[in-house]
């Protein structure tokens, strides 16, 4: 299982992943549900932020073999991704936390210079983004299969899909700043 680490925005924590739970482990959050007596196994995550305590999360797996710890526009949220299924917590508050609004996540981009990250979401062929606030756009779905991001642009995500139809690639853009899409080159 290959495992990402992208903390390019600006963080108020540090975080590591664990291959084993520590022995002292009072500070102990399960995935989803920010439950404390336990739970699925999953992706072991030690967060410690600058302002607060350090606590262990344990963030359930999903069915694909995507797993990565990405930095958020807030500057206080972490993203954790296990097998797919991406989780938002805040740093400082375990209990504090979302699902993303992605149900099979294959890919993700940290888009600096527009303050996004954006989700690639296998199962729906969808793209979805988030900003400092939260949830900013998801494209409508785009193709079947196989949705790829071949490129970011200063305006556009371009990308390409499998055209069952045609029986080849089809290429699409999406607009970075509404989500809306085009297909064919932009």
């Amino acid at each position: 299982m290959d495992k990402k680490m992208y903390l390019d925005f600006l963080h108020e924590y540090d975080v590591e992943m664990l291959n084993e739970t520590p022995a002292n482990d009072k500070n102990h959050y399960y995935y989803p549900g920010a439950t404390r007596g336990g739970g699925q196994d999953g992706l072991l995550v030690k967060i410690s932020p600058y302002n607060g305590s350090p606590w262990l999360g344990t963030f359930a797996r999903g069915r694909s073999s995507f797993y990565g710890i990405f930095s958020m526009p807030d500057p206080k949220k972490i993203c954790v991704v296990s097998g797919g299924i991406g989780y938002i917590v805040s740093a400082k508050e375990a209990s504090n936390w979302e699902q993303l609004k992605v149900s099979k996540t294959v890919d993700v981009r940290l888009i600096l210079a527009h303050n996004l990250i954006v989700f690639v979401d296998a199962d729906l062929t969808t793209i979805v983004a988030y900003d400092s606030t939260g949830l900013r756009w998801s494209t409508k779905q785009i193709g079947l299969d196989g949705l790829q991001i071949t490129e970011i642009t200063e305006k556009h995500i371009k990308g390409k899909y499998w055209n069952m139809r045609s029986g080849s690639d089809d290429e699409f853009s999406v607009e970075i700043e509404t989500g809306a899409i085009f297909y064919g080159i932009k």
